[in-house]
Parts: structure tokens; C-alpha cells; sequence
């Protein structure tokens, strides 16, 4: 396989860090590029054009059309037919870091204090230090983007989206074998709980919020418990020693990205049923006795808040322990994990071939 096809095959699924010679000025910044002009390109929208009421959505026609652009021009970067010249590269971070800055004050210097009046008002202080305050409050974001742009493109953050797509179709093609295997002992280790009295008044109390925070909390877990597992299935392939951090950091994002798409899949046919099983078998007296109180209504007719926070917050642990009983149950860990990993292994595989490992 050619070199630069090795590279493409890398980029796709996900693994940027596994390239020869990955470097910021080849191979990062051509790629930042597009998500640096979508940022400036919304910026120039919000400030300079009259949207009134449809800000958001003409900030976003403005930054994907920069995107776009930026995208086509930087092709022959990212395809390294042009090396981007190493003053440009110094040079990109702080002046897009700059330009925000300079955008207010070009903004100002045509329209003057008027332009500012509210956002003055607002902050009770001049019209011109208001200015002031939203270029460096800007000049902050851009930093901030830039930084998440420049993680983004080193751990493959789109090829990650993608690769999470296809693995959610693959999922729902075969959900009738994966919620097959895994819905019995799932629904075995949560039945009970959703019985619990305890459980429903957790379910009418907690807020949206925090039970995404759980809901993180358990995908978390996940991840360790996948780092954990990986390190030791590249230590038996005894390829480990040879992978640098960010290599390691690559593998591990995307295996934990297919381990919670298959724990999502799996969860929502979790959440589904103990949603129907509440609609038919919990009556609203049986509600009002386990939480204590009348249930507070959902937007869904018929259904309190109370059953939708159990059915996904015992969905959300039963997909964690779904991933780790993949990791951990050898009747699970061949048919879920394993092939992930072999998959992994075949990639690791073809760049030990070229020398890229």
C-alpha cells in the first residue's frame, strides 16, 4: 500500500497520531484551517451583517460557507502537495487569535459608539470600553477554539463522528442480535430497581441536568474500563511498547467511541421498555404511592417525569454494564469486543508493514 493511501486510511478511521510524520505544520494545521474559518466567518456575520432575529442561523450559514472555502482551499495542504511555509505557521495561531480584536474595532471604527449602545448599557460603562471588553472576551473564545481545534484534529474528532455513525447503523442493522444477548441480563440487574420506591422518587426529584451528569458518570467508567482493557490486548500483541502517547490516546478514543455507540443502542432498547412496561403496569396510584406526591407531568401524554428519569437513568447503567460485560465475559468479549479490537490490530498491523508504527 502507498504511503499516502496508509495516511488516508489512518485519517478515516480515526487515528491521525499513527501517520509518519505527523507534524502541526503538515498535518495539523491544514486541517484546523476550516474549523479556524467557520469561528471568523460567524464572528463577520453576527457583527457586520443586519440579522435582527435570525442571528444563530445566519452565524452558522456564515461559518459554514467559510468552512467550505477554507476546506476546498487547503486541499492540496492536507494532501501535502503544497508544505505549508513554516512563517505561515507560526504565524496562523496568533492572528487568529488577533483577528476577533481586530474585527470589533474595524466594526467600531465604522459605526461608531451607537453601534455599541446596548452592550453598553448592559455593562454600565462607556460605549468604547464595552468595545474593548468584547474584543478581548473574543480574542479568549478564539484562543479557546483554537485550542479545541488543534485536540479535535489530533485525536480525529470527525473521523470519530463518522466512524460512531456507521457503527449505529451497523448496531441497529443487528439490534436484533445485540438486544438479544444483552437485554436478558441487562433487564436481570435493573428489573428490581425499577420497583424500587427509592428509585421513583430520585426519578421525580432529580433534574435533567444532573441525571446527564450520571449518565456521563457511567459513560466515564466505560472509558476507563476500555483503556484498561486495550493496554492489555496490545501488550499480548506485544505492540504497546512501540506506540507513542498520542498513538495510544487515538486507539483508545476510537474504541471507546464503538464501545459506547454498541452501550447507546443497547441502552435505548433498555429506556424503551421500562418506558412501556411503566405506561402499562405502574397505574398513577401506584406513582403517587412509590414517589410520595402526584408525579409531575412529562410533554409526553400520560407519561410522568419520574418513569422517563428511571427508564433512562437504569438505561444509561445498563449500558454500562453492558460494555464492561464485554470486556469481561468471554461469551461477550467475542462477539462485541474482540472484533473492534481485532479491527484495530489489522490497522496497527498495516502500518508496522510500511514502518509508520
Amino acid at each position: 500500500m502507498q504511503p499516502d493511501a496508509v495516511e488516508r486510511l489512518l485519517v478515516a478511521n480515526g487515528l491521525p497520531q499513527l501517520v509518519k510524520g505527523w507534524s502541526a505544520r503538515t498535518h495539523v494545521l491544514p486541517r484546523m484551517l476550516p474549523g479556524l474559518a467557520f469561528f471568523l466567518g460567524a464572528l463577520v456575520a453576527a457583527i457586520f451583517l443586519p440579522l435582527e432575529s435570525w442571528d444563530m442561523l445566519w452565524m452558522a450559514v456564515g461559518g459554514s460557507c467559510a468552512a467550505a472555502l477554507a476546506w476546498v482551499a487547503c486541499r492540496p495542504l492536507r494532501e501535502r502537495r503544497r508544505v505549508m511555509p513554516r512563517w505561515v505557521a507560526l504565524a496562523v495561531p496568533p492572528l487568529f487569535v488577533l483577528a476577533p480584536a481586530l474585527i470589533v474595532v474595524a466594526d467600531y471604527a465604522k459605526n461608531g459608539a451607537p453601534a455599541y449602545a446596548e452592550l453598553s448599557d448592559g455593562l454600565e460603562a462607556d460605549p468604547a470600553w464595552a468595545a474593548a471588553g468584547l474584543a478581548v472576551t473574543l480574542a479568549v473564545g478564539a484562543a479557546v477554539w483554537l485550542v479545541l481545534c488543534a485536540v479535535g484534529v489530533n485525536l480525529g474528532v470527525v473521523a470519530l463522528f463518522r466512524i460512531a455513525a456507521k457503527q449505529s447503523l451497523t448496531d441497529l442493522k443487528n439490534s436484533g442480535k445485540l438486544h438479544g444477548r444483552a437485554m436478558p441480563s441487562m433487564l436481570f440487574v435493573t428489573f428490581l430497581a425499577f420497583l424500587s420506591a427509592e428509585v421513583w422518587q430520585l426519578g421525580d426529584h432529580i433534574s435533567w441536568k444532573r441525571l446527564t451528569l450520571v449518565l456521563l458518570l457511567f459513560a466515564l467508567v466505560t472509558v476507563i474500563a476500555s483503556a484498561s482493557h486495550l493496554r492489555d490486548e496490545l501488550e499480548d500483541a506485544k505492540t504497546a511498547s512501540t506506540l507513542s502517547s498520542g498513538a495510544h490516546w487515538n486507539l483508545l478514543t476510537v474504541l471507546a467511541t464503538r464501545q459506547l455507540v454498541q452501550a447507546t443502542v443497547v441502552g435505548l432498547g433498555v429506556f424503551v421498555f421500562f418506558t412501556v412496561l411503566g405506561v402499562i403496569a405502574v397505574d398513577p396510584a401506584t406513582a403517587k404511592t412509590w414517589v410520595g406526591a402526584t408525579p409531575k407531568p412529562s410533554h409526553v401524554l400520560g407519561v410522568p417525569q419520574a418513569l422517563l428519569r428511571c427508564a433512562a437513568l437504569l438505561a444509561g447503567f445498563g449500558a454500562m454494564n453492558f460494555a464492561v460485560s464485554t470486556m469481561t465475559n468471554s461469551g461477550d468479549r467475542a462477539d462485541f469486543f474482540r472484533p473492534i479490537v481485532a479491527d484495530l490490530k489489522d490497522l496497527l498491523a498495516k502500518t508496522r508493514d510500511r514502518g509508520d508504527g
